[in-house]
């Protein structure tokens, strides 16, 4: 590739074009998707060739739709919405003020990590790392029965 078509691997227009090229392949993949980890491999054929550049089309969404089909999708989105509406009822049932605090922190981190899933390309691993110590540290108060902080809200 000569030193132009390199600069524009990371344009507007390069993106656009990711983002068409991820339906695609999801349209022809739709139920299980290509496979996870497949981008160098599949999007040349839909006419994508800088593999340097992932080729991912900054969409958590286009992202597993893409790899894992409709299928992998719903069953994440499932498991996303199913603690998000166990961080819910556990916020508005939870008798302590830093109880509380701990579960809003968390619902508005699900939420910010569903919104920044429409602009980035697919959950980084510290972004899961804390997601699960999180969902850890959030329920070992609900299972083990702890509460450190005794002032009632």
């Amino acid at each position: 590739l000569s030193p132009e078509e390199m600069s524009d691997a990371g344009s507007t227009s390069s993106r656009i074009l990711r983002i068409v090229i991820a339906w695609e392949i999801f349209k022809d993949f739709f139920w299980f998707g290509s496979g996870l980890m497949t981008s160098p491999f599949i999007y040349p054929d839909y006419g994508w060739f800088w593999v340097n550049y992932d080729g991912g089309a900054h969409n958590l969404y286009l992202y597993l739709l893409r790899e894992t089909g409709i299928i992998g999708f719903i069953g994440f989105m499932l498991f996303f919405f199913y603690f998000l509406k166990m961080s819910l009822a556990d916020y508005r049932n939870s008798e302590f003020k830093m109880e509380r605090n701990i579960f809003a922190g968390f619902i508005l981190f699900q939420v910010a990590i569903l919104i920044d899933g429409i602009f980035s390309g697919l959950l980084m691993y510290p972004s899961i790392i804390f997601l699960f110590l999180g969902y850890a540290y959030i329920y070992s108060y609900k299972f083990l029965g702890r509460s450190d902080v005794k002032e009632k809200v």
